[in-house]
This record gives structure tokens, C-alpha cells and sequence, in this order.
């Protein structure tokens, strides 16, 4: 008889017992190399590449680009909206980078979740003498700078991009057996922030200087853009919008504002904006003007004086036509003097907006403090709304709070009939935008309900 032989023992099912040990430890490790924001690598995670690759080939260029500096994107919009901007920025740079650097160019994060990014250039073959290479990556980082700029500068002001403050700094190492490898690259690092520090604080001269010249000779410009009724098309208002001069760093208003917003100069300029817009103003007598205004300069206690006061009424436009839009990008810190403008400028019966609802700081209290007349849905809520629950619904929270205060809510940046088309089926009863007419002088035809 034979005897069956042992059946041999199972493995046992499923990973070993240390397996999700072994994975924690590893993403925990990977987490702190790799930026899972932007899919970008930090210079630890990229450090021996580098090594190699100054070993090989003798030096290495770094191009440092910094978008922390006076930037308020993030304390204003959250960090969520930053991180989506962030990653949009990314994509830009990643184009240039393969459009003007060497293909060997490493791109990578300083730190995760950080703003500073690193671009590291090498020889393409080993050169004993450096001094050609160094002043090629010179000239090289000046197109790099450039072509980026004009890259963002025609981003769609819907993805972000634009509100970033892009500055450059760059830097050199050669090969040295002598000295550590990592205490160069971090030197290196440092000297590239102070090489930037150095020059924005050069630029600031230079722009505040521009500024205080705008401002003396009142050379912005204002731009109007209809608010229409979405199921007519009839017109309640324009709201003004101020450019800089042409052929100057301050020709968009984002340039010229966010600078303004980070001097002393920023309440003149919005009452040079204020008075200008009044004074090219061509409206009908029944019709609204908007005017924005920061909440810094509105705690002002001469933001409405006798002058503003005689221009308007020489300008024919009665009280109760002028909107005030009030920023809620911008914390309200002096609620006490805030509220005492708020009360005299319902005595001269100024109507108020709150601007950008819903992306910034926007709370009850303002709402219930200000009992605005409008409530602005801001742009960015607004772009592709038919494709987002999360903007729909939060659309459908403002038409309600709207319709127990009273107070319309007017759409900004309508950009397509898709866009329209839900609204208005929503029960939105203003809109703004380039799908009804983008901004420039009064009195043209609307693009919609022609």
C-alpha cells in the first residue's frame, strides 16, 4: 500500500505581516521627497542625480524661481485654491523649461508643499574651463525669465495663474573635491535668494516711483463692462475698471494693484481710480456705476469727501446710482471705523456690493454689518459652474442668503452660453462677462440678446 505522501504546507494568504509596515515606512519616506501637489521631486529626492552629474561634468547652473515673495494668494483665497493655482504654474513651467533649457535641465521643489523651485543646468560634455558656460546659463536664464513671464501673462486671468509674483535668482557651482558637495548647493541656494532679494528690492524703487507718477498725473485708465439681466438682457449698470497706462509694467490691473496693495500708495491710487472712473463715466440716468473699492482705503475717514460729493453731481449721476463694490479678498480689521463709513455713506444713499463672494472673506458679519444691496459670485466660482456640484450648491446657498436680504446676486465672468444657461436656470438674476460683452467703452451693443 502506498502511503500518500504530505501535502505540502500552504503559503499563507495574503502579504507578510510586515508588508503594510515596510509601505507605511515608504510612503512616509516617499512623501517627504516627492510633492504630491505638483508630482515634483524635492532636492533631497534628486541630490545624488546632481552629484553625478557635477562629477561628470564639472559645474552645475541653478536657476532659482521664488513665487512666495508678496505673494497673497494663498492668505486670500485658502491654500486649496493656491495648491490648484500651484499646479497650473507647474504645467507652465515645465513648457518653457522644454521650450528654452538644455534638455539635461532638472526642474524640483526646495521643500513639499513649498513655493521655490530649482532648475538645474548642466554642462552638456565636461569643459576644464567654465567661464563660456557660466555666461551662456546667464543669457539662457534671461530668456527663461522672459519667455515665462509672457507665458503666465497669457494665462486666462480663470486659472490663477496670473495673480502669482514671479521673481528669479540664479546661481554657480564647479566641481571642488574639497568641499562638500551639499554645503555648495545650499550656499549656492542662499546666494541665488539674496541675488533675488537684492533685485526686487531695486525693482521696488524703480515701480514706486512709476506709481507715484501715475498717480500725480492721474494717467490710469478705466474700461467698462455692462451688468445685464440675465433673462433680458437689459442693462442695470457697467462696472468701471482701471487699467494703467499702455507700454508700462502697470498696463493690467492686476500688476498695478497687487504692487499698490504691498506700499503706501494704495488708498491715493484707488481714489485716483474712483474719481476717474466718475469722470469718463457716460451713463444713463437710470442706470448703475460700480466702483471698486479696497476695505483699507473705505476706513479712510475722508474716503467720501465734498469733492467726490460735487463730481458726481456735476457729472448728472444721482446718489443712489453709485455702487460702492466693497472686496472681500481683503480682511476687515477696524470694524468700529468700517461701520461709520458704511453709515455715511447710506446718508448720502450710496448703494454697496460685496465683491468676490465666496473666495475670499466673506462672513456674516460683514453681510449683516454692510446689508449690501449686491452680492457679487465670484469669477472663479463662476468658471465652468455646469461642470462642478460643489459650485452649484454653494450657488444655491448665496440664492438663498440673497433672497433674505434682498440683495441680487450678479454672476462675474459669465464666458459661455453653458455657463449662462445654468445660471439663469438657477434663479441668478445678474451677470457680467465676456459672453455678453468683455470691457471697454459705454453704450455698445451686448454680444448676447442682440
Amino acid at each position: 500500500m502506498i502511503e500518500p505522501r504530505e501535502q505540502p504546507r500552504r503559503a499563507p494568504a495574503g502579504p507578510p505581516a510586515d508588508y503594510f509596515h515596510l509601505r507605511t515606512q515608504w510612503l512616509q519616506y516617499r512623501s517627504q521627497l516627492f510633492d504630491h501637489g505638483t508630482g515634483l521631486p524635492t532636492l533631497p529626492a534628486i541630490f545624488d542625480d546632481i552629484r553625478r552629474a557635477v562629477e561628470e561634468k564639472g559645474a552645475v547652473f541653478i536657476i532659482y524661481v521664488d513665487l512666495g515673495r508678496e505673494n497673497s494668494v494663498e492668505e486670500t483665497w485658502g491654500w486649496q485654491v493656491y495648491d490648484s493655482i500651484l499646479k497650473d504654474f507647474v504645467d507652465t513651467i515645465k513648457r518653457v523649461k522644454s521650450s528654452i533649457l538644455p534638455p539635461q535641465a532638472v526642474l524640483s521643489l526646495v521643500n513639499v508643499r513649498g513655493d521655490e523651485f530649482l532648475l538645474f543646468i548642466t554642462p552638456p560634455e565636461r569643459r576644464e574651463q567654465q567661464t563660456a558656460f557660466r555666461s551662456e546659463m546667464e543669457q539662457l536664464t534671461q530668456e527663461f525669465a522672459g519667455a515665462l513671464d509672457e507665458e503666465l501673462a497669457r494665462m486666462p486671468t480663470t486659472t490663477g495663474v496670473r495673480q502669482l509674483h514671479l521673481a528669479t535668482g540664479r546661481s554657480f557651482v564647479m566641481a571642488d573635491p574639497m568641499q562638500r558637495l551639499e554645503r555648495q548647493l545650499y550656499k549656492a541656494i542662499g546666494e541665488a535668494r539674496q541675488q533675488l532679494d537684492r533685485k526686487i528690492e531695486r525693482d521696488e524703487v524703480r515701480l514706486r516711483a512709476v506709481l507715484k507718477k501715475i498717480i500725480s498725473e492721474r494717467s490710469v485708465r478705466t474700461v467698462y463692462q455692462p451688468i445685464v439681466y440675465l433673462e433680458d438682457g437689459r442693462i442695470l449698470g457697467y462696472e468701471a475698471l482701471t487699467r494703467g497706462p499702455e507700454n508700462s509694467h502697470f498696463k493690467n490691473s492686476e500688476s498695478l494693484f497687487r504692487f499698490a496693495d504691498r506700499t503706501d500708495l494704495g488708498v491715493e491710487l484707488d481714489r485716483v481710480c474712483r474719481e476717474t472712473a466718475v469722470m469718463t463715466a457716460s451713463t444713463q440716468a437710470s442706470q448703475r456705476l460700480f466702483l471698486n473699492t479696497s476695505a483699507l482705503a473705505i476706513t479712510r475717514p475722508d474716503f467720501i469727501d465734498d469733492h467726490f460729493i460735487t463730481l458726481i453731481k456735476d457729472k448728472g449721476i444721482p446718489n443712489k446710482n453709485i455702487v460702492f463694490e466693497i472686496t472681500e479678498r481683503v480682511k476687515i480689521e477696524e470694524w468700529e471705523t468700517f461701520k461709520q463709513i458704511i453709515t455715511q455713506l447710506r446718508q448720502h444713499r450710496f448703494a454697496i456690493a460685496i465683491d468676490d463672494m465666496g473666495a475670499g472673506y466673506s462672513s456674516l458679519q460683514s453681510i449683516a454689518e454692510i446689508e449690501p444691496e449686491f452680492l457679487k459670485f465670484d469669477m472663479s466660482l463662476v468658471h465652468n459652474i455646469h461642470n462642478s456640484l460643489i459650485k452649484q450648491d454653494l450657488c444655491k446657498v448665496l440664492l438663498t442668503l440673497s433672497e433674505k436680504l434682498g440683495a441680487p446676486i450678479i454672476a462675474e465672468g459669465v464666458e459661455t452660453n453653458e455657463e449662462y444657461s445654468l445660471l439663469r436656470s438657477f434663479g441668478v438674476k445678474l451677470g457680467q462677462g465676456n459672453f455678453f460683452l468683455p470691457p471697454g467703452q459705454m453704450g455698445r451693443p451686448l454680444n448676447k440678446f442682440l
